[in-house]
């Protein structure tokens, strides 16, 4: 952490418009901003198929996602009979200073 640099959350579903204009509010000139952020490792096919799985969930289709879940678990022979499965991420981490 530097020195005097504002801590700033911003998970992905923050209001892009507002929340930029509240880091631009609090970072000044010279100031340092860092994001980090996990992003879902797609190097597996079933953790591509997953992320498809996931980016459809809506209310009115989730039971469908959860079937198509439980399918790809089943047909997936490192997933296949566990109780839990983890799903790989890359964390990604970001630096951009305020000129």
């Amino acid at each position: 952490m530097c020195a005097g640099a504002p801590i700033i959350l911003t998970p992905y579903w923050f209001a892009k418009p507002a929340a930029l204009a509240e880091i631009h509010r609090v970072l000044r000139p010279g100031g340092v901003l860092g994001l980090i952020w996990n992003v879902r490792d797609r190097s597996a096919a079933w953790a591509t198929e997953l992320s498809s799985l996931i980016a459809a969930l809506e209310p009115a289709g989730r039971e469908k996602v959860r079937a198509g879940v439980r399918k790809l678990i089943e047909a997936t022979p490192e997933l296949a009979g566990r109780a839990e499965v983890s799903i790989p991420y890359t964390t990604a981490a970001f630096c951009c200073m305020r000129l």
